[in-house]
């Protein structure tokens, strides 16, 4: 693993966040759909969800600013740009932004993605980022990799196709992890990262076809506007904080 400096883009991704969750707060106008959610398992989405024939099945389209949780099974998101993002058992993960460079909050638990045409995706947590190693917004790179965020806020880290560059929300410290390499990270205010095997950042549980024939989809239905400045709010002061300490 190589440490580079990497400061302009994260600052560039972070005050796009924001201007975006201000947008969600809007209302359901700012909301956009992100692709098709199919689901094995007990998941819940939280939002705006439109139904579509996708196949010979109909499934739920999800938007930005939606949260996906699954409780057992898993819940995969085949993205209209093309591209997977997929969900494991007792994980959650929020949409910020409908196409690539994606913004993806991983509130807990693990995620696989494969991007084709990657712009530099980021998935963030409460102590770091994840992005796709782009040269510059120009370039479409493949990707494919797995992050898991254990409930001390330790990341793992594995790429499977394309280097990642990690860094803490402070911008203050970052790494690159490169093909086929896997790291694991503590919360900690020196950026120190441990080797590990790739297994160790896939699903904590994958759940049997027996089991998953008896789990459901349930959907919340859309928030009023109210409900949904509460729900950013926790996102609206990590944003900030990290943007200040970014910027300045």
């Amino acid at each position: 693993m190589s440490r580079a400096k990497w400061k302009l883009p994260v600052a560039v991704q972070l005050s796009w966040l924001f201007w975006m969750a201000v947008g969600q707060a809007d209302g359901a106008t700012a909301q956009y759909p992100v692709g098709v959610l199919l689901s094995k398992g007990r998941v819940s989405v939280e939002g705006r969800v439109e139904f579509t024939q996708h196949s010979k099945y109909v499934d739920p389209m999800v938007f930005t600013g939606n949260r996906i949780i699954v409780r057992e099974g898993e819940a995969q998101i085949e993205l209209l740009l093309g591209g997977t993002i997929r969900i494991c058992s007792n994980s959650e993960l929020s949409i910020m932004h409908n196409r690539s460079p994606y913004l993806f909050l991983l509130h807990g638990g693990s995620a696989a993605f494969d991007l084709p045409e990657s712009r530099g995706d980021t998935f963030f947590t409460a102590d770091f980022l994840v992005r796709t190693q782009v040269g510059s917004a120009d370039h479409k790179l493949p990707f494919k990799g797995e992050i898991r965020l254990d409930p001390d806020g330790t990341v793992c880290v594995s790429s499977k196709r394309g280097g990642l560059v990690v860094s803490r929300q402070d911008n203050q410290s970052m790494l690159t992890v490169p093909d086929g390499a896997s790291v694991r990270l503590q919360p900690l205010e020196t950026l120190t990262p441990l080797l590990a095997r790739a297994e160790d950042c896939s699903c904590l549980d994958r759940a049997q076809p027996k089991d998953i024939e008896k789990l459901v989809l349930s959907l919340q239905p859309h928030q009023p506007k109210r409900t949904l400045l509460r729900r950013l709010g926790g996102v609206f002061r990590r944003v900030l904080r990290v943007v200040s300490l970014g910027l300045l």
